[in-house]
């Protein structure tokens, strides 16, 4: 959206697509709510729009940040779930980017959801804000169980994409990401790219 104001955009699947989900451009007052955003490279971009309600969004897997801001202010993002967007760190347990806060203005982002198992300290690890010379992001409270305004979406279906992508997890050229580890033994292998080529030609089940 460019320049528009007063918009409900509400139950859209925002998948798969180059750049971003949701691209926001001087926009202001609009409201985001109920629309899976997943497996973009970004999945709602904010830029020079102010006090729009992104709220009760799933968004997930998207390969470089899950909610980026740039000159955007009042905006009210809460209420969320923003799962594994970006590349996972093994050491910190953060996943980079979440949450991308490209600006000197702090931003509220309270009461999202961030995945199971994340904490304090891995939630602070998965946005860049203060600690990286941008505003500081207030995420606190945050939700410990997934937001259920939408129905819980599944994810996307595997394809011939997932397995390469599990053998550059398997040689070392892409981090680890849970997704595909679909042998559940808490590492990505070639035997992750073959159960995914089998499940894409539908001789097995995953999940």
């Amino acid at each position: 959206m460019g320049k528009v104001g007063y918009n409900t955009l509400i139950n859209n699947t925002m998948n798969s697509n180059y750049d971003c989900g949701s691209y926001m451009d001087s926009s202001s007052n609009n409201t985001l709510s109920t629309n899976t955003v997943n497996s973009n490279d970004r999945g709602i971009y904010l830029s020079d729009s102010d006090n729009n309600i992104i709220t009760c969004n799933w968004m997930q897997n998207n390969t470089v940040q899950g909610v980026s801001l740039w000159e955007s202010t009042g905006n009210d993002i809460s209420y969320n779930n923003i799962i594994e967007n970006g590349n996972y760190n093994m050491g910190t347990g953060g996943w980079e980017w979440n949450f991308y806060n490209d600006q000197c203005q702090p931003v509220e982002a309270k009461h999202n959801y961030w995945g199971a198992g994340m904490n304090n300290s891995t939630i602070d690890a998965s946005i860049y804000d203060d600690e990286e010379g941008a505003g500081k992001v207030e995420f606190y409270p945050f939700e410990t169980e997934s937001v259920q305004c939408p129905l819980t979406p599944e994810l996307p279906a595997f394809n011939t994409t997932d397995a390469v992508i599990a053998l550059e997890i398997a040689v070392g050229s892409r981090p680890f990401a849970p997704r595909w580890d679909v042998s559940g033994d808490k590492r990505v292998t070639s035997l992750d790219a073959l159960m995914i080529l089998q499940a894409v030609a539908g001789s097995i089940e995953i999940g």
